[in-house]
């Protein structure tokens, strides 16, 4: 599964390479074997102080008797109050993604099930050296329930916290 989301990673990176002075950066979450939440993003200015944002991620991980894994997609548009790829920024965003979760609470129930994730998040990107940059942020977002199995019961509807904590690398075009 974590080759689906390097596969498209880089195949997103391909497709929106498009020829210009436009700074471009590839991150990734640098926690992602701690944590079972390994993501790739890329991220392109539009203008000088906006940029857009697409990436891919792939979880695997068990919490308070549930294990979940699955995939999605997400895309972003930031605003940058200094310069694109630079400083502060605020962010809507919207995902998709494909669960497949095991619950051991009373019994064991398997199923699946997907979403839609709406939010917005709050953060900051720098220049570490080099051209090696950091992003951290905070943010909410909501999960809306796009479909499951019938012997899930549970509602898939629900609010979330965001945080983001990348390292990647800035450059402009290939």
């Amino acid at each position: 599964m974590f080759k689906k989301v390097i596969i498209s990673g880089l195949f997103i990176l391909f497709c929106l390479n498009i020829y210009g002075q436009n700074l471009q950066a590839l991150k990734a979450g640098p926690l992602g074997f701690l944590i079972g939440n390994y993501n790739l993003r890329y991220e392109r200015s539009i203008d000088a102080n906006s940029s857009f944002q697409v990436g891919a991620n792939y979880y695997d991980f068990k919490l308070f008797g549930i294990s979940t894994s699955g995939f999605g997609i997400d895309g972003a548009y930031r605003y940058y109050f200094r310069q694109a790829l630079n400083g502060t920024y605020v962010a809507p965003v919207v995902g998709l993604a494909f669960n497949r979760t095991l619950v051991e609470k009373n019994s064991t129930v398997k199923g699946n099930f997907s979403y839609l994730g709406i939010g917005a998040t709050v953060g900051y990107q720098f220049e570490i050296k080099n051209n090696f940059i950091g992003d951290i942020g905070v943010g909410y977002g909501y999960n809306i329930e796009l479909g499951k199995d019938d012997n899930l019961i549970a509602n898939y509807n629900f609010a979330v916290p965001k945080f983001t904590l990348a390292i990647g690398y800035l450059f402009s075009n290939f």
